[in-house]
C-alpha cells in the first residue's frame, strides 16, 4: 500500500513539473512577445520625438528681398513657429559681418534695431539682415525653443549644428 502512495505521489510530482515547465515556456513566449511590442513602441516614440525636434526648425524660413536691378537689399529670417528662436545669426561667406539688423513684429508692424546675433526672435517675427556688397553666400544659424542649434543655408536646407556654430567668436561683431 505504501508503494502505491509513493507511485501516486511520484506521478503527481511529475504532472506538477510538466505543468510548471509548460507555464514557464508560456511565460517566456509572453515575455518575448512583449519585448517585441515594447521595441516597436520605442521605435515609434523615437520617430515622433525626432519629428517634434524638427517641427519648430522647419517653421523658420529665409528669403531675399531684391530691388534696384536684382541687387539683394535684405535677407529675411522669419519665425513662423509658435515659440521663440534664439541666437539668430547670419554668416556671410563664412564670416561674421557687422551689418544692419532689424526685427519686424507681425503683430505691430514695428521695426526695432537688433543686436548681433538677434538674441530672441519671437513667434511671427522676422529679422532683416543687410548683406555686404558682392552677393556673398549666407548661412543662417539659430537655436530652437528646446535648445537645439540649427544651420540653414540660403536655399533653405536645414541641418542640426553644434551649440557654438554660427556664433561670434569674440562675443560680438565682425571677425
Amino acid at each position: 500500500m505504501g508503494g502505491l502512495f509513493a507511485g501516486v505521489a511520484a506521478y503527481g510530482a511529475m504532472a506538477t513539473l510538466r505543468s510548471q515547465k509548460r507555464q514557464i515556456k508560456e511565460q517566456r513566449q509572453f515575455i518575448a512577445d512583449q519585448s517585441s511590442v515594447l521595441e516597436l513602441q520605442r521605435h515609434e516614440l523615437s520617430a515622433v520625438k525626432e519629428g517634434r525636434r524638427w517641427e519648430q526648425a522647419r517653421k523658420v524660413s529665409c528669403g531675399y528681398a531684391a530691388s534696384r536691378g536684382n541687387e539683394i537689399q535684405w535677407l529675411s529670417v522669419a519665425n513662423r513657429s509658435s515659440a521663440p528662436v534664439y541666437g539668430v545669426n547670419v554668416l556671410w561667406g563664412g564670416r561674421h559681418v557687422n551689418s544692419t539688423k532689424v526685427v519686424v513684429s507681425r503683430f505691430t508692424g514695428g521695426r526695432t534695431p537688433a543686436t548681433s546675433p538677434v538674441e530672441c526672435l519671437n513667434s511671427l517675427e522676422e529679422a532683416l539682415f543687410k548683406p555686404p556688397t558682392g552677393g556673398i553666400r549666407a548661412d543662417i544659424y539659430f537655436t530652437d525653443d528646446a535648445g537645439q542649434r540649427w544651420h540653414m543655408d540660403a536655399a533653405g536646407g536645414l541641418v542640426s549644428a553644434t551649440q557654438d556654430e554660427g556664433m561670434p567668436r569674440d562675443g560680438g561683431g565682425a571677425t
